[in-house]
């Protein structure tokens, strides 16, 4: 038996039959003859790796066919395929062992003993001349590398770069249980190769310096694909506005139509995947989204709400590298919505007078001015009459009316609206008084104060009618002459009448005069003094403070004149009155001294204030007393004079003084440390020199041998003494001296 096969390419190699012959085509009992035609069906996944299989370096190179049908022994087979070649035939003895039989038939396409496709089938072969068999179709599928794929997707999709940038590809492959596969063979193409190539190994898109849009596609062995689109564009180099400026909204709505501009490059070119900033402009006017990406046509765009203030306004579209781009836009009023009081509420006058105008002021929700919205005037409680019950408002969103008070007294009320907005109302009230006719004092007459004081009762009168009946809302001027003041200088009489005002005397002693009057001339006059108060007693106003002897007290003490009420005499009689300081309590000798060093200091009040520059010698606890002819006495606080600093030295015991001799050769010289005051110091150093006339000092240390410099210090009375002997005869003289330098 021979069988003859037959492969013919379909965008591969491909099996297109087997056929299998022996000699006669007569049936035999034991076997015989039998004609087979194979024809290999590949599946559409197989066919579809063909597009890229020789993109992975595969191609088929041999066939291997595979029969079983036991008993015999199996057919297998192994043919080369020429490069090239798209079709090959064989020669294959086959014998089959019965009339009929099931063959198993396998088949493979390979390179090397790498298996690309693969199809198995059970075959029915029959002894027998036949013309033009069917086909037993083998189904073929691709088991190559990558088979086991299912899923794949490269990522990103959409990627919009400079001819500066790249782009790195991830890749993402799952098998059928959704387990992810390493390892994947990917083969990368770009549709437009002058913008850029795919690194096979990386999968890394690298720009070749041109511009404009091109897909990306990665393919598998197994025949899958995914693709993306790849923007490339020459850097930016300007924004250029292309729609949406110059609109025109309401205050605090959104513009019709969005704003639109183009991220373009040197050449012209529009620029894509450019984050564009829209916002930071003028007149609070904001963006929606803040930040877009420019498109393939270098597109951003954005929404803009203007805000809420009234006129020109800007929203500012920025990105990196380029310069902002300012978009104008202006907001107009929105409609009519609020209406407020602006002047002419609460008024008062007399019956039938004309009032100043009723003013309102309409604006949006923002608060814009509206102008030629209508303002509706109503007159809701009252007798008196508006010049009109509408009006319109002016570019400054104004509307005003006059009023004119009835013949009725009592409070009017007028009611100012905006048609269509119920809540937009407002109401004026206006005080309708009957006529004043008189004017009486009723308090604050004839008082006397202090110049420059505020009179503690106001000044009150009370304004009826001709009939005596108290009239309230009557304007009342008050007036004076001179110095000083009032306050207010005119007031409206209250429901009871009265109208009174605050006088303030001027600072010259003496009468002022204030008038009271009304508008028809009828007037009032309070008389009022300015009196000099008279001197009473002194008090410290600056109190003595604790100081060192002989030094000036800081600050300085000062002394007031006080009227009886209390106050300082500025220009009575103690304005510059004579206070005089001295010692109350005191240590044995002190003194008060100023800076002529006089035991007592006496000054002159300047505008009743007293302030002395003085110390005390003697240290100790002082207590002061402040007299002046012009008022009573006054006795300062405490304070302490502490002993300050050594100064200077006094002989207490030696040469012409009363000493102590020591022995037949020695005396002991004295010597007190004082202060500036005269205050003995102790614990100064005090130094003793041999100074001429021979002999010598004990020094205490070395009692035996004389010195020529002895150091001792004062003790708790001041005083420091030193053993001298006395040489051989004559004038002998030694020098006790401070550590400051100062000695006798």
């Amino acid at each position: 038996m021979r069988a003859s096969t037959r492969y013919a390419a379909y965008a591969l190699l491909v099996l297109s039959g087997v056929t299998c012959t022996d000699g006669p085509t007569a049936p035999h009992a034991r076997g015989g003859l039998a004609m087979l035609e194979l024809a290999p069906a590949f599946s559409l996944q197989a066919q579809r790796t063909a597009r890229d299989l020789s993109a992975f370096g595969l191609a088929v190179d041999n066939i291997h066919i595979h029969i079983d049908h036991p008993p015999a022994a199996p057919f297998d087979t192994v043919v080369a395929v020429p490069a090239g070649a798209d079709s090959v035939t064989l020669d294959l003895p086959v014998i089959l062992n019965a009339p009929t039989e099931q063959l198993d038939v396998q088949i493979e396409l390979r390179q090397g003993n790498t298996v690309l496709y693969s199809g198995t089938q059970v075959v029915t072969a029959s002894v027998g001349t036949v013309t033009n068999p069917p086909p037993a179709q083998i189904p073929i599928e691709y088991v190559g590398p990558g088979a086991a794929l299912h899923n794949f997707s490269i990522a990103p999709h959409d990627t919009a770069i400079l001819v500066s940038g790249t782009v790195p590809f991830r890749v993402t492959a799952t098998d059928s249980t959704g387990k992810a596969v390493v390892g994947v063979d990917i083969h990368w193409t770009v549709s437009n190769a002058a913008l850029g190539t795919v690194d096979q190994a990386s999968g890394v898109f690298t720009p070749a310096g041109g511009s404009g849009t091109t897909f990306v596609v990665a393919a598998t062995p197994n025949g899958l694909r995914d693709s993306a689109t790849v923007i490339v564009s020459v850097p930016p180099a300007r924004l250029v506005l292309v729609s949406g400026g110059s609109q025109t909204g309401a205050a605090g709505s959104a513009l019709p139509q969005p704003v639109v501009v183009q991220v373009q490059g040197a050449n012209g070119s529009p620029v894509a995947g450019i984050a564009v900033a829209f916002g930071g402009g003028t007149g609070g006017a904001t963006a929606n989204p803040a930040t877009a990406i420019s498109g393939a046509d270098g597109n951003a765009q954005t929404a803009v709400t203007l805000g809420p203030g009234a006129g020109a306004q800007t929203i500012v579209a920025t990105a990196a590298g380029v310069s902002p781009l300012a978009i104008p836009a202006t907001a107009v009023a929105g409609a009519a919505g609020v209406i407020a009081k602006v002047s002419g509420d609460a008024q008062a006058d007399t019956l039938g007078a004309v009032l100043q105008p009723f003013v309102v002021k309409v604006t949006d929700a923002y608060g814009n001015a509206v102008a030629g919205a209508a303002v509706t005037w109503a007159r809701v409680v009252g007798s008196g009459a508006l010049s009109a019950t509408t009006t319109t408002t002016d570019a400054t969103g104004s509307a005003s009316v006059v009023y004119t008070l009835g013949a009725t007294a009592g409070t009017d009320t007028v009611s100012a609206s905006l048609g269509g907005v119920p809540a937009a109302v407002v109401k004026f009230a206006a005080t309708a008084h009957a006529k004043a006719a008189k004017i009486v004092k009723t308090a604050g007459d004839g008082q006397s104060a202090r110049p420059d004081s505020v009179l503690p009762i106001p000044l009150t009168v009370l304004v009826t009618d001709t009939a005596g009946a108290a009239v309230a809302g009557a304007k009342v001027t008050w007036s004076m002459s001179g110095l000083g003041g009032v306050n207010p200088a005119s007031s409206l009489t209250d429901a009871t009448g009265h109208a009174s005002t605050v006088m303030t005397l001027g600072s010259v002693a003496g009468i002022y005069v204030v008038t009271a009057a009304l508008a028809n001339g009828a007037s009032v006059v309070f008389t009022e003094t300015a009196a000099l108060p008279q001197t009473d007693h002194l008090t410290f106003f600056t109190q003595p403070s604790n100081v060192l002897s002989a030094t000036f007290i800081t600050p300085s003490i000062q002394v007031e004149l006080l009227d009886g009420a209390g106050h300082r005499d500025t220009a009575g009689v103690g304005a510059s009155a004579t206070v005089a300081l001295s010692v109350l309590h005191g240590p044995v000798g002190g003194h008060v001294r100023d800076s002529v060093g006089f035991a007592a200091d006496t000054v002159a009040a300047v505008k009743g204030l007293a302030t002395f520059k003085v110390g005390n010698d003697v240290a100790g606890t002082y207590k002061l007393l402040a007299t002046s002819p012009a008022a009573t006495l006054d006795s300062s606080a405490s304070y302490v004079v502490s002993v300050g600093p050594a100064n200077h030295l006094k002989v207490v015991a030696g040469p012409g003084l009363p000493i102590s001799p020591v022995d037949t050769t020695t005396i002991r010289p004295t010597v007190e440390a004082q202060d500036a005051g005269g205050n003995a110091v102790p614990g100064a150093s005090v130094t003793w020199v041999v100074d001429s006339g021979g002999g010598g000092l004990v020094n205490p240390a070395s009692p035996t041998a004389p010195a020529s410099t002895v150091a001792t210090t004062t003790d708790v009375t001041g005083k420091a003494s030193v053993q001298w002997w006395l040489g051989s005869s004559g004038n002998q003289f030694i020098r006790a001296y401070l550590t400051s330098g100062m000695g006798v």
